[in-house]
């Protein structure tokens, strides 16, 4: 038996998508941006300034929540977006998963409890609230946010404690929640006590021009309802794992405890580097030119896409996902796991947990890779259809 002998064809592709082998010829599923879109020597720069001046510190295990300079310029950043809280609200997690599984661990403890996400989601969080003994219900995800009558009936069943979910630049859809939709969301919320997760991982690629056009949860709640998760992993780089979460003070002192017992020590390195590009401004200036780039990526995806045969319906305003339609009755998993042995790697729905097949996730930085598209009109040209 080969190494994938004892891996179905979804964990096949998702081991992929993390390891990122060297040997594949092109990466339009991945879900992060691909080495020559990363600033290398803006975070060199901060690597060498921390070596230099902050090796000694690096001997303890660190604040419990995380650097606390690092956690100041949180505090900034969050009301620069409307979330008015303090430093000591903050935790600074080894990326915005390490946040959500912290979360989760500790709130949800029964075995079998009703927890609720958007479908299509984000690609692990299923697997990390099921590796928890949650029984995972879906809520669909709609063009404007999720389906509040599916919504209120799961509530009305079940009597979940969370709600999983993202409000900007949804993964995989790059889809906003609407104003009016979120307002009712957290009108649910109280009604039926319900706690809301949000996960604005992708949100630093909004531009700000943008900004007054989306409605986040957490601002409108001020972390009364809503525990908000932030990551630097998806603009910096993969590599450089640090997220980072808030929420009102009663929840961040029992979340500390849990992440002492959880992590000894917090990776005070990389902590320290995102905060030397946060106080000096380059990641936002950073930010802001991976949105340029993006903006002038996206038409030329979209319509190559289109010209290969594929549906985009409602091409989004910002982000680095196209949410693309193969056509009816093309099985993108199929389509996917046959593309992954010719050195192809693409992102079928079944990786978000979507209910209609024929979906695929196109990573706008990595889909003009040479032969990525070709590649896949061929496979659904070839593809068995009903």
């Amino acid at each position: 038996m080969n190494a994938w002998g004892s891996l179905s064809s979804l964990h096949r592709l998702r081991y992929t998508m993390i390891q990122d082998p060297p040997s594949l010829l092109s990466r339009s599923g991945a879900g992060n941006l691909p080495a020559s879109w990363i600033d290398e020597e803006r975070i060199a720069r901060a690597f060498r300034s921390i070596s230099k001046h902050a090796h000694r510190a690096l001997s303890n295990p660190g604040d419990s929540q995380g650097y606390l300079p690092l956690r100041e310029q949180l505090q900034i950043k969050l009301r620069d977006i409307g979330i008015h809280t303090e430093a000591s609200n903050i935790i600074v997690t080894s990326g915005a998963g390490d946040a959500l599984s912290l979360i989760a661990q500790y709130y949800l403890h029964r075995p079998g409890e009703p927890v609720l996400v958007e479908s299509p989601c984000q690609p692990l969080i299923v697997d990390r609230l099921m590796s928890c003994g949650l029984a995972v219900e879906t809520v669909p995800r709609l063009s404007d946010g999720p389906d509040l009558e599916v919504m209120r009936q799961l509530c009305e069943q079940l009597r979940p404690k969370m709600f999983f979910c993202s409000s900007v630049l949804h993964n995989p859809t790059s889809s906003h929640l609407a104003p009016h939709k979120a307002f009712q969301l957290l009108r649910l919320a109280e009604e039926f006590d319900l706690t809301i997760v949000e996960d604005d991982s992708y949100g630093d690629l909004l531009p700000s021009s943008l900004s007054a056009t989306v409605s986040r949860l957490a601002p409108l709640d001020q972390l009364n309802r809503v525990i908000y998760v932030g990551s630097f992993s998806k603009t910096l780089a993969a590599g450089l794992r640090v997220g980072y979460l808030a929420a009102r003070a009663d929840r961040i002192e029992w979340l500390t405890v849990y992440r002492l017992i959880s992590t000894i020590a917090s990776n005070s390195f990389a902590e320290r580097v995102v905060h030397q590009l946060l106080s000096d401004g380059e990641y936002r200036h950073h930010c802001e030119q991976l949105q340029v780039r993006l903006d002038e990526v996206r038409p030329r995806v979209a319509a190559e896409a289109r010209r290969l045969g594929l549906h985009i319906d409602g091409e989004p305003d910002a982000g680095m996902f196209l949410w693309a339609d193969l056509g009816p009755g093309i099985d993108s998993l199929a389509v996917a796991q046959h593309l992954l042995t010719k050195g192809h790697l693409i992102a079928p729905g079944a990786l978000f947990h979507d209910y209609k097949s024929s979906r695929v996730r196109l990573n706008l930085a990595t889909t003009l890779d040479v032969g990525a598209l070709e590649a896949l009109a061929r496979a659904v040209q070839s593809a068995p259809r009903p």
